[in-house]
């Protein structure tokens, strides 16, 4: 019985120090394997007081603008570049002064022009401009339309000027929405960290990054956004007591709704602040000013169907071989879309998710344009130029 026990006790013992035996030993072989791994790793890298590599590492690092925080990688202005494409002083002084609609029409004018003539190189130098003037406009979707058809143009023309030229265009393009993605990633970031502050109790930490918040999702065209982030702030100044405050961010986001097509959410605000004690005819002039606001959005849609309407029988009369009669109906295009509100253009914007994941590739077509460009440039001799493809491969990250 004695000697039962003592076997019994043996076993347990055993058993628990034996796995934790068996887990030391296991922890030491897994050391070992990555020393081992490291060792291998470490003798296929550079030895780094060899000159040449030494001096290919200051060659990689000049070629990449290193930023010190993702606010200013978000926010860096990517740098201007000028081509042997350039505006005609009507259309610099119009962009100059923000008529990009304007500057749109005097454009596809002089493009129609072209296409009449038959005059395929200066029909394709026509269609990089509304390209450059879509990227003055922020409007980089317009961009790549125009941009891809000109060096579609270019190619078939064989005009290695104007391939290069556009190509330079087409990777600042792609720079430019990936500084878009993050900046909206940014100021949706910044948003979560308000709401935070904010649950805790603690506004007035909340407030300012509210505001900036604001001000960045309108830069991007991102009204529904904005209109949460008005929402947030009203929250806050209810909480506070500071009903002034509270009611001009309401009758802020209530706006913004209306004029995205969402008019029951912008009343029920509105009922919100009654609550506080607006006047009568302050409600009237509110619900009139809602109104407004989503009938302008409601003619803005019907605008922007005929555009879409138009530009596919432009499509359809470049099928048949007929570019005079696509062009006209381009034009009637572009009358219908500046009757839109810009909050009505802008009214369906992808998540922020959806937006970082679509510019993904960015920086890869980027590179690829830019590459492009460069090489171009450099075969035609155009070395000034071939410089600033250059300067913008080094915004690529």
């Amino acid at each position: 019985m004695v000697a039962t026990t003592s076997k019994d006790s043996t076993d347990s013992l055993l058993q628990r120090y034996g796995s934790r035996v068996a887990a030391v030993l296991f922890a030491v072989g897994l050391i070992t394997l990555f020393q081992h791994l490291g060792q291998r790793l470490d003798a296929g890298r550079p030895d780094h007081s060899d000159p040449i590599h030494d001096q290919q590492d200051v060659d990689f690092a000049d070629r990449v603008r290193r930023f010190s925080s993702v606010e200013e990688a978000a926010f860096a202005e990517v740098p201007a570049v000028s081509t042997g494409i350039t505006f005609d002083e009507n259309v610099t002084a119009l962009l100059l002064a923000n008529q990009y609609d304007s500057a749109r029409q005097a454009l596809l004018t002089q493009a129609m022009a072209s296409v009449e003539r038959g005059d395929d190189s200066a029909t394709a130098t026509s269609m990089t401009r509304l390209g450059m003037a879509a990227l003055e406009e922020s409007d980089y979707d317009t961009a790549g339309v125009y941009l891809n058809e000109a060096l579609t143009a270019f190619e078939l023309l064989g005009d290695q000027a104007g391939i290069a030229d556009t190509s330079l265009h087409i990777g600042r393009l792609h720079l430019l929405e990936r500084r878009q993605a993050r900046r909206a990633a940014y100021a949706y970031d910044a948003g979560l960290i308000a709401r935070w502050y904010v649950a805790r109790g603690r506004f007035t930490q909340a407030e300012p990054i509210l505001k900036r918040a604001v001000q960045d999702n309108l830069a991007l065209n991102r009204h529904g956004a904005a209109a949460a982030d008005y929402e947030m702030l009203y929250q806050g100044y209810l909480t506070q007591g500071t009903m002034a405050e509270a009611r001009e961010a309401a009758i802020e986001a209530a706006l913004l709704k209306a004029a995205s097509g969402r008019p029951d959410e912008a009343r029920l605000l509105l009922n919100d602040i009654e609550a506080s004690g607006i006047s009568y005819e302050t409600r009237e002039q509110l619900n009139a000013g809602i109104q407004a606001q989503y009938a302008d959005y409601e003619f803005s849609v019907g605008q922007m169907g005929r555009a879409r309407d138009y530009n596919q029988l432009y499509h359809h009369f470049i099928a048949e071989g007929d570019p005079v009669r696509a062009w006209q109906f381009r034009l009637q295009a572009n009358t219908s879309l500046s009757l839109a509100s810009k909050r009505a253009r802008y009214r369906r914007q992808a998540g922020v998710l959806v937006l970082l994941y679509n510019s993904n590739n960015s920086m890869t077509n980027a590179k690829a344009s830019l590459e492009r460009a460069q090489g171009t440039f450099e075969d035609i001799g155009e070395f000034a130029r071939a410089r600033q493809a250059q300067t913008l491969l080094t915004e690529v990250y």
